[in-house]
């Protein structure tokens, strides 16, 4: 029988203790001599075995530093231009379309014309309704006058109640008809409104999809419009550096057409819910372009920011990511590495507020490193190795930091 480790190594010192009996018979060594060296081999090997099964792997944590918000003025962003606005017009009504006097890359101005659909038959609907409505009226008026004649008639003795009734309620059945016909007229005048389209917001036509004397349903698609009076760029930011996102306080962007031109951006949105594939937040700044130069969607554009902690942060609580705090009833800590001697510990803090983006914490120092991953599973004192991230900035000569 072989002396194995778990796995089914086999030690270095049975495999020469088997060299060497494999050299000499079995017979010339005394019984009490192979019994002891039994006893030795098996001990030893026993002894490497649960060294290896007892000393576990070093741990790797991913970390951050509190308060670095130079992190992220460090990064570089990557993103496109997009236009502020984006939508596809479209006819409430179908019909023959008849014009379209505006094509693929006009300029166009709000309540501009930009298609119109055959108007005969809504303007013969709203003759119809209004000749009808006309009748209508007429015909309710002259029962009222009818109506008041026999309350008259009816005082003096001259006419029943009956009668009486009677013209009332023919009178209430024409208000009622009169309120029919006024709604439909209304319908019938925004029907024929609606054979005009006209612009929402000044912008550029991005595309066409139908052309004159086409026959098109309601809701179909006819044309896109953008509004580039402002320019949206939407930005990945990496979920380690989300906490630093509330201090940035100036953005600016370039586009790769105009390199030299800077143009102050402000947030207009952050995203709540990371990718599942990048772990990243999608955050949008959005510009005015300036005069001189023409920002078009879908150009490439660089995204860079400055981030600044205020002096008294620290007392009003630090933004870290959720994902470092733990918490168990009342009691909240984070997990602070120490990186001189590769060691973690349980660090009290006092949650001050949640965000949308991490939470707010007082009891850690700026400058303090603390794991932000795998947190519910580390132990006090546990030794562990800082897991490097990957590279999120460029410095100005284009290298990764």
């Amino acid at each position: 029988m072989t002396a194995r480790c778990p796995g089914g190594r086999m030690s270095s010192i049975t495999r020469a203790m088997m060299v060497e009996t494999s050299r000499r018979p079995l017979m010339k060594l005394g019984r009490g001599w192979i019994q002891w060296l039994l006893i030795v081999g098996i001990t030893m090997v026993s002894a490497g075995c649960d060294r290896s099964v007892d000393d576990p792997p070093i741990r790797a944590v991913r970390a951050i530093q509190v308060g670095d918000v130079e992190q992220l003025s460090r990064a570089v962003f990557p993103g496109r231009a997009l236009p502020n606005e984006e939508v596809n017009l479209s006819f409430r009504v179908g019909g023959e379309l008849i014009a379209r006097p505006v094509s693929f890359g006009d300029s166009v101005t709000r309540g501009q014309l930009l298609a119109r659909i055959d108007p005969r038959d809504f303007e013969i609907q709203v003759r119809t309704y209004q000749g009808e409505l006309a009748a209508t009226k007429a015909n309710h008026e002259q029962q009222n006058i009818e109506l008041e004649g026999l309350r008259e008639l009816r005082e003096r003795g001259a006419a029943t109640q009956l009668e009486v009734d009677r013209v009332r309620t023919r009178v209430d059945e024409l208000a009622g008809r009169v309120q029919m016909v006024e709604a439909a007229l209304d319908d019938a005048k925004n029907r024929l409104a609606d054979t005009e389209l006209k612009a929402p917001f000044d912008g550029v036509v991005a595309a066409t999809y139908v052309e004159a004397f086409q026959t098109i349903q309601p809701r179909e698609p006819v044309m896109r419009i953008l509004d580039t009076s402002r320019i949206k760029v939407q930005v990945d930011i990496p979920e380690q550096l989300m906490y630093a996102v509330p201090y940035v306080t100036e953005i600016r962007c370039t586009f790769d057409a105009y390199p030299d031109v800077v143009i102050p951006a402000e947030v207009r949105e952050i995203g709540t819910e990371a990718s599942p594939v990048t772990r990243t937040y999608p955050v949008t700044v959005i510009m005015d372009p300036p005069d001189r130069v023409q920002i078009l969607p879908g150009m490439a554009a660089t995204v860079r920011v400055r981030a600044e902690l205020p002096a008294d942060e620290e007392q009003r609580g630090i933004e870290v990511p959720l994902s470092a705090v733990v918490q168990d009833g009342e009691s909240a800590w984070v997990w602070r590495v120490d990186p001189e001697h590769n060691t973690v510990h349980r660090q009290e803090v006092e949650i001050r507020a949640l965000t949308s983006r991490g939470v707010r914490v007082h009891g850690i120092a700026q400058g303090k490193w603390i794991a932000t991953a795998g947190i519910n599973t580390l132990r006090e004192g546990q030794t562990v190795r800082l897991d490097e991230a990957p590279a999120l900035s460029i410095d100005g000569s284009g290298s990764e930091r």
